[in-house]
């Protein structure tokens, strides 16, 4: 990823990887799916009250399998990237000033 960012013109790049886990009750974790971009589009598709049967269900289904607790690991990558220009040094009344390189976290 990072040789992909650089080559397309972005000055430096920084990727990790975090790994991250977490523990939870059943509802936490169906409230955290709920809000993730495939929870979110599953309750466009089936509609508030199929979704929340849904839910209902997965918490019913889960209890068995998991217990009330939820422990799980996940990998997530943070990135960095600054583009290729340098920063624009400006000078106001003999004073010098630095203004910020076009610097955005991805």
């Amino acid at each position: 990823m990072r040789t992909a960012l650089v080559d397309a013109g972005f000055r430096t790049a920084r990727v990790e990887v975090v790994g991250l886990s977490d523990d939870c009750s059943v509802e936490e974790y169906l409230a955290d799916r709920e809000l993730s971009s495939g929870g979110r589009s599953a309750r466009h598709v089936l509609g508030d009250t199929a979704w929340r049967g849904f839910l209902e269900r997965a918490g019913a289904e889960s209890r068995p399998k998991f217990g009330d607790r939820i422990s799980y690991e996940r990998r997530h990558v943070e990135l960095e990237a600054a583009s290729g220009l340098e920063p624009e040094i400006e000078v106001l009344q003999g004073e010098r000033t630095m203004q910020t390189n076009r610097h955005q976290t991805l």
